[in-house]
């Protein structure tokens, strides 16, 4: 208990963090508008930035008891400043557009019988995510870190972290980055589970895996707040049940894995897109910008992941500048007023670590981690695999069928606005990860079944968003 206890002070720590920084860039009506956005941006952009400091300041040779300190000064200004600040009530013309309209105007045209079966469903659908979310929590809890990927690579740099922080962060060391097999991956996972051992004074591979849980509730909370503001409330318990009943997605809910990690700040990415097109809001351009970053932070694909999200956006104002029919000035306005916040963010977490790599020579391939990714043929043998794996064997249950029925369904609603602009996320990315498995030499894992669900994971919970707008409300 005591473990947990420090654990869920740890990360308490970085979401105050990131409260504040929010806080400070934010426009205070918007965060007070959507107070679950506010808590879910902040413990994504608290545990983001906080690994991504911890990483650099314990390369300049900073201890973790210096660093803690100052996170708790920081932390502690913003909680004065936030106590002390005056909120404006919410005026009635700042609502979201679609808040509880559906609750509002559903129950007075509805007939007893109907209400009482739809309270029904809706209490059956919200067990089914309270028992998934309990299920997650219970099995992080029971098992330690026992899967061959995190004792070989996360959890065991974590644990380098931990014991020999100065053989860890000195480049002529063996331990360098914490060591291991893939010295050229990315850090947050590893950092953020040595900063929960760095509170706790010791190793836990038990309570470690809660930090995985959370960001599991963390998404699922999202996905259904991002459909309660589109869509009706039963619709979204729908569509966020299924997103919590994925096996796939359960499983890596309580394993020392990057996956769900980076599935969760892509996810984030993407539907902030979608919300800043829709909405115009600026807390969606910061969680746009921020968190197409912090995917590089993640894991090596996240850096594609982020430059397609940063190239869907880009689409978007040259589709609403005409296509570069209208005047170059007009155009080049949209980008300097919103393009470059977006780059912004990005670049400040993606440049540094991408000089560093260089500087280094850490390359991106988890084959070769001092060569890139090379071209080696057409694999078409991969096809056979991809479709078992996908509808058949990779714990997406039937989901996968589900989705491209909506998609042929309701194909006109696909090509509305903003819509189109996230499906174009979703197919870009998929493209990118085919053209992996048959055209480089990852078609190796593909074969084997170690690589597909893994890239797949980043793009489910997009998929349920994006189902759950096309499909109309019951």
């Amino acid at each position: 208990m005591f473990s947990i206890i420090i654990l869920i002070l740890s990360l308490l720590i970085f979401v105050i963090f990131g409260a504040g920084i929010l806080f400070l860039i934010c426009p205070k009506s918007e965060l007070a508008l959507n107070k679950t956005k506010f808590i879910i941006f902040s413990f994504a952009l608290g545990t983001g930035l906080g690994t991504f400091i911890f990483f650099w300041a314990s390369l300049i040779g900073l201890d973790f008891f210096s660093l803690a300190i100052a996170f708790v000064i920081i932390d502690a200004v913003f909680l004065i400043l936030f106590f002390k600040s005056v909120h404006r009530p919410v005026q009635p013309n700042q609502v979201s557009p679609n808040q509880d309209k559906f609750d509002k105007a559903t129950p007075s045209r509805m007939k007893p019988g109907k209400k009482v079966k739809q309270k029904i469903w809706q209490t059956l659908l919200i067990l089914i995510i309270i028992f998934q979310i309990g299920f997650v929590f219970s099995s992080a809890l029971l098992r330690p870190v026992i899967n061959f990927d995190a004792l070989d690579n996360w959890a065991f740099k974590a644990k380098v972290f931990f014991y020999q922080p100065a053989e860890a962060f000195s480049s002529k060391s063996d331990l360098f980055l914490g060591g291991g097999a893939h010295q050229n991956y990315p850090l947050h996972t590893p950092l953020l589970m040595a900063w929960f051992y760095s509170w706790l004074g010791e190793v836990d591979d038990v309570s470690v895996g809660l930090i995985f849980a959370f960001y599991f509730l963390a998404l699922i909370i999202f996905i259904y707040d991002s459909l309660r503001k589109n869509k009706s409330k039963i619709n979204s318990l729908i569509f966020t049940a299924v997103l919590a009943s994925l096996p796939l997605l359960a499983y890596h809910g309580s394993v020392a894995y990057a996956d769900l990690t980076l599935s969760f700040y892509f996810t984030l990415a993407a539907i902030s897109l979608f919300n800043y097109l829709k909405y115009n809001k600026k807390i969606d351009l910061i969680g746009l910008s921020f968190f197409s970053g912090l995917c590089v932070w993640i894991k090596n694909t996240g850096i594609v992941l982020a430059g397609l999200v940063g190239l869907v956006f880009l689409i978007y104002y040259l589709w609403k500048a005409g296509f570069f029919k209208i005047k170059r000035a007009v155009l080049m306005g949209f980008l300097k007023k919103y393009y470059l916040k977006f780059i912004f963010g990005v670049g400040f977490f993606a440049v540094p670590w991408l000089i560093f790599k260089s500087y280094f020579n850490l390359g991106f391939s988890n084959v070769s981690p001092d060569q890139p990714v090379s071209l080696i043929g057409f694999h078409p043998e991969v096809a056979q695999a991809l479709f078992e794996q996908i509808f058949i064997f990779n714990s997406f249950h039937i989901w996968p069928g589900i989705f491209l029925a909506i998609l042929i369904i309701y194909w006109k609603k696909v090509f509305t606005s903003p819509n189109i602009f996230l499906f174009l996320i979703f197919c870009l990315t998929l493209f990118f990860f085919f053209a992996l498995y048959f055209f480089t030499d990852s078609y190796e894992f593909a074969l084997q079944g170690t690589l597909v669900s893994r890239h797949l994971l980043a793009l489910a919970p997009l998929s349920i968003f994006l189902a759950g707008l096309l499909t109309p409300d019951l």
